[in-house]
């Protein structure tokens, strides 16, 4: 699931409609899709790769694991890596947020994988709501993903 919130494309903060956005992922949380994740995965145009087998790309591989051994998931500009494993279930080719060729991964996720975007999203509105009842010079409201 992917929570866009409107903040993200320049809204006035008395717009953005958190309680919405919270009943949403609570909706979603219900639904036999919510044991899924997705990330997706394309060209890092800053890249200077050149791999052109999948030999060379275990040996990239090779490389991580020994810097990094069962430390977390993290992408870099050798690539994206999940250390300590990832149950990928569908590969689906797409296009990326920047309208870029990319491949979607979905994944079996953890159980409380939504609980952090709740309480995320719990957090953003009592920011607005402080926000919205402190006048003050103005305030910029920005959730990097």
């Amino acid at each position: 699931m992917t929570v866009r919130a409107p903040a993200a494309v320049g809204m006035r903060l008395e717009e953005v409609d958190t309680p919405a956005l919270i009943l949403d992922l609570e909706a979603f949380c219900q639904k036999p899709l919510a044991q899924y994740s997705v990330t997706d995965i394309g060209h890092d145009p800053f890249s200077r790769a050149e791999v052109f087998s999948d030999s060379q790309a275990l040996n990239v591989f090779g490389e991580q694991l020994s810097r990094q051994p069962g430390n977390g998931s993290y992408s870099n500009k050798q690539g994206t890596f999940c250390l300590e494993g990832l149950n990928c279930l569908g590969f689906v080719p797409g296009f990326d947020a920047l309208q870029q060729p990319c491949v979607y991964v979905v994944y079996k996720t953890e159980p409380d994988r939504w609980l952090w975007y709740h309480q995320a999203l719990e957090i953003v509105q009592e920011t607005l709501e402080f926000v919205l009842a402190n006048p003050s010079p103005d305030y910029l409201l920005h959730w990097s993903s």
